[in-house]
């Protein structure tokens, strides 16, 4: 009987772990791990914005001031490392980008005799931004911030409607601004190496004030009683932009 009783636990303990695999669920795909974000990637991205530009007359020569919103194309790339830590990945990236932003409109046509043309334009912006965020499987969903720059060539141009088309005076804003960019992505890996992104980006740059240069009179302006007192124009933006990317992730 003891023979009996030992044989049938000994069979037991055989057929029990092969029962117990033949009803856990079949295959890898119940348990796959975490997609791994670790690592250096470099893309390009594409998209649009609005460029927003105000062109103000802060000593109110003319006292003329517009604001223009100019609507544009945006293609570039980006370069960047990420950490993952359990399931939160912080990384650091960069991004340069041409930009097709322009719009002109008439300015200062309040003015008796002065009339002219105010142009808002950014061809290029860049950003150094630091992002962190959520994975979730193949799925990172993070916020990212850090220094822009933009680069600008709106302008003013003033004529004298006595003497068409005489010019009387011109000013631009050519040059890098310092700004800083803030915004949201969502990223999706398509395998261990390819990444897809669709990302916001808001854009806010420091204002500048640029010096009017004047054809066949002093460079100045009468303000409070004083003469030839340097005229000036105010140049001041902000853009948002929506893109798409495709990144390859080194291993």
């Amino acid at each position: 009987m003891n023979r009996i009783l030992a044989g049938i636990l000994v069979a037991g303990s055989l057929t029990v772990p092969a029962t117990a695999a033949d009803f856990a669920p079949q295959g890898a795909e119940f348990f796959e791990p975490a997609a791994n974000w670790t690592g250096f990637y470099l893309g390009i991205n594409g998209g649009g914005g609005v460029l927003n530009g105000d062109i103000l007359d802060p000593e109110c020569w003319t006292c003329a001031s517009t604001t223009l919103h100019a609507g544009f194309g945006t293609f570039g790339g980006q370069a960047g490392y990420n950490w993952q830590l359990s399931s939160f990945v912080v990384g650091l990236e960069g991004d340069l980008n041409w930009t097709s932003a322009s719009k002109s409109t008439g300015y200062a046509l309040d003015d008796g005799r002065n009339a002219g043309t105010a142009t808002l334009k950014m061809d290029a912006f860049g950003s150094i931004r630091a992002r962190g965020g959520l994975a979730v499987g193949p799925t990172l969903i993070y916020v990212t911030a850090g220094p822009a720059w933009g680069h600008f060539n709106s302008s003013v141009v003033l004529g004298d409607q006595a003497r068409p088309p005489a010019v009387i005076g011109n000013v631009s804003d050519n040059e890098w601004r310092l700004g800083i960019a803030a915004g949201a992505g969502v990223e999706y890996m398509l395998t261990n190496n390819w990444i897809v992104r669709g990302e916001y980006l808001y854009l806010d740059f420091l204002d500048a004030q640029q010096t009017m240069n004047f054809v066949n009179r002093n460079n100045g302006c009468f303000i409070g009683g004083l003469p030839n007192v340097p005229c000036k124009e105010s140049f001041a933006n902000t853009a948002s932009v929506v893109r798409v990317g495709l990144s390859y992730k080194f291993q």
